[in-house]
């Protein structure tokens, strides 16, 4: 909403500065005047939009916005979000403009009255749009279409949206140890839903945090009091101590890791592992080669406080999410490259890849099953190339049939349609997996993240949908 909100803003903005200095170019007083008054109602305006965006913090005291608009606009061009632009440009130019003609053609015959109506409107206008950008969440809740009764699930599950109202392209989804789901958003929004009266459908919703930049991973401690948030090369962590909802320490623990040098790559997923540490995604500066960068296109681990970042394994292009199954296994899909050219001349699969420290698995050399020259490893399971594999979670609870047991669940966001795939993975040789796949959730806009709770039941984010599913087991 923000985003329309600031860009209508700006542009009538710079139209009140232009227009400003036409009048005050004229001759005439009373011209003069008013042409300065809507000049400076112009550049005070600006002046603002400016200072708040000194400080990378929403919460400066510099800024009247509890966002930064030159981070915003930044995310805007980074991820092709144009929609709200234009619909920002109409509202700050034509629909002003229409109104100046109208002023003109009702004041046609009283010139004395034409500068100050011209004046007041603009002065209306701008005040109206600045206490929308000021007022207005970046994060809003969204209108979501309830495309459950379209989604097909196996027989025995039962599929519902989860969500009380939508979220704006979500991203990220995990669970604390008490049923809360923690949603991150592609503005950087965190929101907090539950479920409070018991009945399985989340009814309650309310900003946890906001991160400046994108939201892309989601990580929560074991205690509930620490959540983790990735993306935009830096990770952020959260401390609710005192478990009301909403951070009493904020701390980037980790920062200027590569992100969009290539693309929508950047770091993604995170995770905590049975070791206590963190685990994150980090996609590669480039579509198939050559890598530069000592960190990208591989698996990082840290301790919990961001110290001692390394490279856990390499040769990973693009990893979206990184999960532990419930024997220890880490299960990272990765993406393969988009362009072929003389050094590529086909376009590889999307991989899972069972994911051991020290290895390297072919990004940007070798992509797929590697020739038996290479010393790269190979995935566990391929899919269809630009199929768009993104988050993963390993089934570990009781509530689903025990051929779910330690399964790993995928999203699909791509083609040739979006969906949720089960893997069932076998060691055929030591620390050799290969796995299989079958469709499990279908019929989504775009499936981008995975999560079970505290009760065994699977949650399904659709960035496009705006919303969360809910899979349960309700028996033959």
């Amino acid at each position: 909403m923000s985003i329309w909100l600031l860009t209508a803003l700006v542009s009538l903005a710079a139209w009140a500065v232009m227009g400003g200095t036409f009048l005050a170019g004229s001759r005439q007083r009373p011209a003069l005047l008013w042409g300065a008054a809507i000049f400076g109602m112009g550049g005070l305006t600006l002046a603002i939009i400016f200072v708040s965006s000194l400080d990378a913090s929403f919460d400066s005291p510099w800024s009247l916005f509890d966002f930064n608009p030159f981070r915003l606009a930044k995310r805007v061009w980074q991820t092709s979000d144009y929609t709200p632009v234009i619909l920002g440009i109409l509202a700050g130019t034509a629909i002003p403009v229409a109104a100046v003609i109208g002023v003109l053609a009702v004041l046609r015959r009283n010139v004395q009255m034409r500068f100050p109506a011209l004046t007041i409107s603009v002065g209306i206008s701008l005040t109206g749009l600045f206490l929308g950008a000021v007022f207005v969440p970046s994060g809003a809740e969204v209108p979501s279409q309830d495309i459950s009764a379209s989604l097909s699930v196996p027989p025995g599950f039962q599929i519902r949206s989860y969500l009380p109202k939508g979220l704006h392209s979500p991203t990220s989804i995990a669970f604390d140890s008490n049923g809360k789901l923690y949603v991150a958003t592609l503005n950087g929004d965190i929101h907090l839903v539950e479920d409070t009266n018991g009945d399985g459908s989340g009814d309650k919703s309310g900003l946890f945090s906001r991160k400046d930049g994108l939201a892309l991973g989601l990580a929560i401690s074991d205690d509930d009091q620490t959540v983790y948030v990735s993306g935009g090369g830096k990770v952020i962590r959260y401390r609710d101590v005192d478990g009301n909802g909403k951070p009493d320490e904020t701390t980037a623990i980790i920062e200027g890791l590569p992100t969009f040098v290539y693309d929508a790559h950047s770091n993604n997923g995170l995770t905590i592992g049975p070791d206590g540490l963190l685990y994150m995604t980090l996609g590669g500066t480039s579509d198939h080669g050559p890598e530069e960068h000592p960190l990208a296109g591989s698996i990082l681990v840290a301790n919990p406080d961001g110290s001692d970042l390394r490279v856990y394994a390499s040769g990973l292009r693009n990893p979206y999410d990184v999960a532990f199954t419930a024997s220890g296994l880490l299960v990272v899909p990765d993406n393969g490259p988009d362009q072929t050219d003389e050094r590529l001349l086909w376009s590889p699969r999307d991989e899972l890849n069972v994911v051991r420290e020290g290895h390297n698995y072919g990004y940007p050399d070798d992509f797929g099953f590697p020739p038996p020259w290479s010393e790269s490893t190979a995935p566990a399971l391929e899919f269809l190339s630009h199929s768009v594999p993104t988050g993963t979670v390993a089934y570990s609870r009781e509530e689903f049939p025990p051929e779910f047991l330690d399964r790993v669940f995928v999203a699909i966001f791509g083609r040739p349609a979006s969906k949720v795939v089960a893997v069932t993975l076998e060691e055929i040789q030591a620390g050799v997996y290969r796995g299989t796949h079958e469709d499990f959730a279908t019929g989504f806009d775009a499936a981008i993240d995975v999560a079970v709770d505290n009760q065994g039941r699977l949650y399904i984010a659709d960035h496009i949908g705006n919303q969360v599913y809910q899979v349960s087991w309700v028996g033959e």
